[in-house]
């Protein structure tokens, strides 16, 4: 009698990686994949479409940490994640939101431009802070120590003491600060202000005694006061200073001295 043979069965083996990522991104242009029927809402940038155009990165990792809720609009560079008709990440953004996007913090955003040719550049938080240097002639990401002609762009949350006990009394800057001053050590609040602070240099001929003309452009902004306490540290922090009339002589110290 013959018995059957039992043989292992068999499993088709993928030619490609199982793509785990669940990227979905806005498409802005319209268009859709043929070969998936997505667009608009769920343009995926997958083999099936390779030149399905989203609104944000291309890859993952730099769309949730880096471009998601911080970059407002962005364009696509070439050579940009290895693609040579363009691709988008965290430095091909074009501008910012105000603060980022579903941020319990509600973190103030500067654009770095980083890409001089495209005009492209990066969504700051201001208080990680950074400064960048980037070659005006140039679409490079790094500037050589050598360039002569660069922009260099500094963003930083300064903290600094404001001495509210210091104010006339009556006037009105101390009648306004007064709550304020309230449990504030020794009648000292601490000011926290957003500083960008561009600098645009370029060398004026080529010869060994050229010049180097620079413009320097700076924007502050008050983003909170604080109550101090008595290690120096912030408390009892709030916006509402920053939207009064005050704004300025908040930020005062900060946009002398950064």
């Amino acid at each position: 009698m013959l018995r059957p043979v039992h043989r292992p069965r068999q499993h088709s083996i993928p030619t490609q990686p199982h793509r785990t990522t669940n990227f979905r991104a806005k498409n802005p242009e319209g268009d859709v994949c043929p070969a998936t029927g997505r667009g608009n809402t769920q343009c995926r940038h997958d083999r099936k479409c390779p030149n399905c155009t989203g609104k944000y990165a291309e890859n993952w990792y730099f769309y949730d940490k880096e471009v998601k809720g911080k970059c407002k609009t962005q364009i696509a560079v070439p050579g940009v994640q290895g693609k040579p008709a363009g691709g988008r990440d965290h430095t091909t953004c074009t501008s910012c939101y105000e603060h980022v996007k579903n941020d319990a913090n509600n973190a103030p955003l500067a654009f770095v431009m980083l890409r001089m040719q495209n005009r492209t550049g990066e969504c700051i938080v201001f208080r990680k802070g950074k400064t960048h240097c980037s070659d005006l002639d140039s679409d490079s990401l790094w500037t050589s120590p050598l360039t002569n002609n660069t922009m260099c762009t500094k963003v930083d949350l300064d903290v600094q003491t404001f001495a509210t006990g210091e104010l006339p009394e009556g006037s009105p800057e101390e009648t306004y600060f007064a709550p304020y001053k309230l449990n504030s050590v020794n009648g000292i609040n601490l000011s926290k202000c957003a500083i960008k602070k561009e600098s645009i240099c370029r060398q004026q001929g080529n010869h060994s005694n050229a010049t180097t003309t620079c413009v320097v452009n700076k924007i502050v902004k008050c983003v909170e006061f604080c109550k101090r306490t008595e290690f120096n540290k912030a408390t009892d922090c709030s916006s509402e200073p920053c939207h009064s009339k005050y704004a300025k002589l908040i930020c005062k110290k900060t946009a002398m001295m950064q």
